[in-house]
């Protein structure tokens, strides 16, 4: 019986000759290892008695299990960010006169869309973020301080965002079209430049 540290595909050094049908047949099995190793039988008994302590190793392994999830949320949670954030409806409440049936029902989409999806998943990107940058030492790095910057600055127009919901639930004095247009571009440029900076690092 091999111990846990030998697995199928992997290649070893057996001592040991061939039988009649052709099978080698090993009397002893040579590998390498670190001195971290343990079999498993040990590793379990010292943890159900509470002595185990985990190897470097494995602190790396499930540290890195957990980025992975973790970034997999925070990918999430920007996509559905920029989704809720494209201010399309701005525009659409603008042209909508006062009282109308479209402008009410505008009102209600809105605020559901901002309180049900947009404010959680900017709160999710923001825990998951600022992780993400910890556990892989990323605090110093030139492309990962403007892409801060840049989340910030998309935080504000989240905020600018929100004062306008406000604004059209009350029937305040609207803006131009122009200016929900050009406010409609603001996530996705900061969502292009986002990404470049993640996947290519340029500095």
């Amino acid at each position: 019986m091999l111990p846990d540290l030998f697995g199928d595909g992997q290649g070893v050094v057996a001592e040991g000759a061939l039988d009649a049908s052709g099978i080698f047949r090993a009397d002893a099995v040579l590998a390498k290892h670190d001195e971290n190793y343990m079999p498993r039988e040990v590793t379990d008994a010292l943890k159900n008695q509470g002595h185990w302590r985990a190897t470097p190793l494995e602190t790396r392994v499930t540290n890195l299990n957990n980025y992975d999830w973790i970034k997999a949320l925070h990918v999430v949670a920007v996509m559905i960010w920029m989704a809720g954030m494209l201010p399309w409806l701005f525009v659409l409440h603008g042209d909508a006169a006062f009282g109308s049936c479209t402008s009410e029902f505008l009102k209600v989409v809105e605020r559901r869309l901002l309180r049900a999806i947009v404010n959680p998943a900017m709160i999710l990107a923001w825990i998951a973020g600022p992780y993400l940058a910890w556990s892989a030492h990323w605090w110093t790095a030139g492309w990962f301080q403007t892409k801060f910057a840049l989340v910030l600055a998309l935080s504000g127009v989240h905020g600018l965002y929100a004062r306008w919901v406000k604004d059209f639930a009350a029937d305040r004095p609207r803006k131009s079209r122009g200016t929900y247009l050009g406010a409609a571009l603001i996530p996705t440029v900061v969502m292009i430049a986002a990404v470049v900076l993640v996947v290519v690092k340029p500095f």
